[in-house]
């Protein structure tokens, strides 16, 4: 069980028995003044260390290695990136090399119980390798982890705006049609949604917006789904639609084979998806900018209290109508995922890309205001423990369970960390 990613765990925090004992192959006292900054690039492990070997002080770079012959099987001895070696660290001296460093061994100077621990979280079979000794963790360590693997969260969306950013020149009320659209389609169908957004501009639909009909012919039309053929009076006249707007600015549609209807409630079928979209657009303009300017989360409700276009309160799909006359509205639940997983992100991102502290901080309130997410990864985690009261611990908790509890992440996680030591 012993891993490579331990060893620099230990070395990283210096967790060692009798370090004053330390000595190289060579039989020469080390020192440890300073460990050096983890490099997680390619490179050596640790760089800007400080050891003392003998009477000389080094300054310089270490390498970890389960084994030194592991220095060979990485081939460091033809790479330049190695050059300014200080020390090479390994668990086990298996074998003797000529190296411009002295080498230490540090099998006999890390505590069993360490490894013991260490070893029961990677084999632990649970929901989270930490359940049976979480309890001893203090809560401020929660809190605090839970915040980082929050922002943790908003930097792998940063990624996606920023590749948005850089197709549409730094446009942002772009960006966020093209991240609210992903959001209407949900986890089924969201690739789908944000590719028919990619090949129908936001200004095209600005042009029509108060035109509903128009809207839900570009939509309709750009997924594919006017491709069929139905006797259905509002289906014609959408295709009839479509056909002139689609020549008119040369649109490049999205196969309706993408958009998927299996296991969905007819209320998240894409069709109904698709139309509530419309409303949006055509019940609002500059919806970013607008967002950006609002303070209270009460105030951004409205925008999205909408009905359906009259066609859709009578049909789940074309030509297929339904018995019960509904509004379609959108619900709370639905709302509050897009304020979640969309609005309050894109608030958070922009806010930190342009230097806006107060954006920040009010993304952040508005998860707070809002109720925590109901799944099964939130009631796994609250069993262990942990207090979920809004919608920003929910995101956090569901951050820490798949970026570190299922990946047995322990020595990245601060929790983890504490009970190691």
């Amino acid at each position: 069980m012993f891993t490579e990613d331990l060893l620099q765990f230990i070395w990283q925090y210096a967790f060692l028995e009798k370090r004053e004992e330390l000595k190289s192959i060579e039989g020469e006292k080390v020192e440890i003044i300073q460990q050096g900054q983890r490099n997680y690039d390619a490179g050596p492990d640790f760089l800007n260390a400080k050891i003392k070997v003998g009477n000389t002080t080094w300054a310089g770079n270490v390498e970890l290695h389960l084994k030194s012959s592991d220095w060979i099987k990485h081939q460091h001895s033809n790479n330049k990136a190695y050059d300014n070696i200080i020390l090479h660290v390994v668990y086990e001296h298996d074998k003797a090399l000529d190296l411009n460093c002295s080498t230490i061994e540090l099998k006999q100077h890390i505590r069993p119980s360490l490894l013991n621990r260490y070893e029961q979280l990677m084999q632990l079979n649970k929901t989270i390798p930490c359940s049976n000794e979480i309890d001893q963790v203090k809560n401020i360590t929660k809190v605090q982890m839970l915040e980082r693997a929050l922002i943790e969260r908003f930097d792998k969306k940063t990624e996606q705006i920023e590749s948005h950013l850089a197709q549409t020149k730094n446009n942002w009320n772009e960006v966020f049609y093209r991240l609210i659209a992903r959001s209407f389609g949900l986890k089924i169908n969201q690739d789908a949604f944000e590719q028919l957004a990619i090949n129908t501009p936001l200004k095209i639909f600005a042009k029509h917006k108060n035109n509903p009909q128009q809207l839900e012919a570009l939509l309709f039309g750009q997924a594919g789904f006017l491709d069929q053929t139905f006797e259905d009076p509002y289906f014609i006249s959408l295709k009839k639609e479509y056909t002139y707007l689609s020549k008119l600015y040369t649109l490049k549609k999205v196969s309706a084979h993408q958009f998927k209807f299996l296991r969905l409630r007819p209320a998240n079928f894409p069709t109904v998806r698709l139309a509530q979209l419309a409303q949006l657009m055509h019940c609002s303009e500059h919806l970013f900018s607008k967002l950006i300017e609002l303070e209270h989360i009460k105030e951004l409700y409205p925008f999205f209290g909408f009905e359906v276009s009259t066609y859709w309160q009578q049909h789940y799909r074309f030509d297929e109508e339904s018995k019960r006359r509904s509004k379609k509205k959108m619900g709370q639940s639905f709302i509050d995922l897009i304020i979640i997983n969309t609005i309050v992100p894109a608030l958070y991102i922009y806010g930190k890309m342009n230097g806006e502290k107060t954006i920040q901080e009010k993304a952040l309130r508005w998860l707070e205001e809002i109720k925590p997410e109901q799944n099964n990864i939130t009631k796994q985690m609250n069993q262990h423990g942990f207090s979920i009261d809004n919608a920003k611990e929910s995101q956090a908790i569901i951050e820490l369970k798949k970026n570190y509890c299922d990946a047995k992440r322990c020595l990245q996680c601060s929790i983890g960390y504490s009970i190691l030591r």
